[in-house]
């Protein structure tokens, strides 16, 4: 009797680690339908996945507003205010004259997140502008950016209050 417990147990043990392995962490981020997505870009190697969305009549060059979702496996612990930085310093590089503006951090609950915007008024490379509000949170298992971009001087406070709730709904699931 013991012995047929023990394979019970065992097949049970096994069962619920398959089960656990199979799931994976994802960000499920609802994209209002007024711009009718398409990807415009789907990479993804071991340590990230970057997803762009584009209008659907856009391409990638040609674009009025790009939505970009990445997925940076095995990053934890990072925190926000770092990101916001890392991510500000590196538009810094060819927009010089960019500011960032973090908008709301959320460090009070296990999924740690911030909303923040990053208006560049011109690049190195080209005189068009580009702003950007970022919605990152850590998950589990990763660290999930969205990122929505617009080819404006600045974004107006309807745009941020519209966005942050669109990116504040997204969920973690695991599927």
């Amino acid at each position: 009797m013991k012995g047929a417990i023990f394979v019970f147990c065992g097949i049970f043990l096994l069962a619920m680690a398959g089960n656990a392995q199979e799931k994976k962490e994802k960000l499920k981020t609802i994209w209002p339908d007024d711009h009718k997505w398409k990807v415009g870009s789907d990479q993804e190697d071991k340590a990230m996945h970057v997803l762009e969305l584009i209008p659907e009549k856009e391409t990638h060059e040609q674009w009025t507003i790009l939505g970009t979702m990445i997925s940076m496996k095995g990053a934890q612990y990072v925190p926000m205010e770092n990101i916001m930085m890392a991510m500000y310093e590196q538009v810094k590089l060819n927009a010089p004259k960019s500011t960032v503006t973090e908008i709301e951090l959320n460090e009070a609950t296990a999924h740690h997140w911030i909303v923040f915007k990053i208006e560049s008024p011109r690049f190195h490379h080209h005189k068009i502008p580009e702003s950007r509000l970022y919605y990152v949170i850590q998950g589990d298992s990763s660290l999930y950016i969205n990122i929505v971009t617009v080819k404006e001087k600045s974004i107006s406070h309807h745009f941020v209050e519209k966005w942050r709730a669109i990116f504040k709904a997204s969920e973690l699931v695991y599927e």
